[in-house]
C-alpha cells in the first residue's frame, strides 16, 4: 500500500498537529450550531463525494457529532499530510461512522485537497478503511462496553426510583413490627428511629401487646414475640 495515505507515526502526528494549531488552519467549532459556514462546506464536500460516488451519504447526527465533537477530526480534515488520512478514518469509526460512511468522508477529503481520484487511489482508500476498521476495533470495543456500563447504571436508578414512588408506605404498625423484628427496643428510641410521636408509638404498643404479636419485656423494653416450637417425638 502507498505511503501517500497510509503512513500513521508519531513524529507525523505530532509534526501535523502542531502546524496545524499554529497556522490556525483548523478552528474547533465549541457551539452547536447548525448553519455554521464551516460545517456547511463540509456537509456538501461529504455530498458531492457520496454523489459522484452513488454512496450513501452518512447520517445528520453522526455527521454533526463528528464536526462539532471532534476537534481532532476537524484538525484532520483541514490538513493534508502522510497519516492524516488514517488518523481521520479512525475519528469516524469512533464516532460511529460505518465503513461505507467513513470511506465518503474519505474521499470527500481527498477531493477537497485536490487528491488525483485515479483508480490506484480509490482503492489505496478502499485497503486503508479497512485496515482501520480492524486496528479500531479495540478502541470502538472499550467505548462500546462504557457506554453499555453507563446505560446500565442509568437504568438502575431508575428502577430505584420508580420503586420508591411505587413502594406503598408501611404504616406503622408494621413499620414496628420490622423494626422490633430486627431487635429489642423502646417506645422513645422506636419513635425517633421511625420518625413518630411518642404517643403514636405508644398506642400501636399497646393494641400489639394486646393482639399478642408484642411482649413487654423488663425495663421498658418491647420485643416481637417468640411462637414456641412444637417438638415432635
Amino acid at each position: 500500500m502507498s505511503t501517500v495515505i497510509y503512513s500513521p507515526t508519531k513524529s507525523d502526528l505530532v509534526h501535523r498537529v502542531r502546524t496545524a494549531v499554529e497556522s490556525h488552519e483548523a478552528e474547533y467549532h465549541t457551539s452547536y450550531d447548525e448553519n455554521d459556514p464551516a460545517y456547511l462546506e463540509f456537509v456538501q464536500a461529504i455530498s458531492t463525494a457520496a454523489k459522484l460516488y452513488k454512496e450513501h451519504r452518512p447520517k445528520d447526527y453522526r455527521l454533526k457529532r463528528l464536526w462539532f465533537f471532534s476537534s481532532t477530526f476537524v484538525i484532520h480534515w483541514y490538513v493534508a499530510e502522510k497519516s492524516t488520512a488514517a488518523q481521520m478514518v479512525f475519528c469516524c469509526y469512533i464516532h460511529g461512522l460505518t465503513m461505507r460512511e467513513a470511506w465518503t468522508v474519505l474521499i470527500a477529503w481527498m477531493i477537497v485537497h485536490g487528491r488525483w481520484m485515479s483508480s490506484k487511489n480509490v482503492s489505496e482508500a478502499n485497503d486503508l478503511v479497512q485496515k482501520v476498521w480492524q486496528d479500531a476495533q479495540p478502541e470502538i470495543d472499550k467505548r462500546r462496553k462504557r457506554a453499555n456500563q453507563k446505560r446500565r447504571e442509568r437504568y438502575q436508578k431508575m428502577k430505584q426510583v420508580q420503586f420508591a414512588i411505587d413502594e406503598p408506605k408501611l404504616k406503622l404498625r408494621d413499620r414496628i413490627l420490622l423494626e422490633l423484628g430486627e431487635q429489642r427496643s423502646t417506645p422513645k428510641k422506636l419513635a425517633t428511629d421511625l420518625g413518630a410521636t411518642d404517643d403514636a408509638v405508644y398506642c400501636q404498643l399497646r393494641r400489639l401487646v394486646k393482639s399478642g404479636k408484642v411482649e413487654r419485656d423488663a425495663w421498658g423494653l418491647y420485643s416481637v414475640k417468640q411462637v414456641p416450637v412444637e417438638v415432635v417425638q
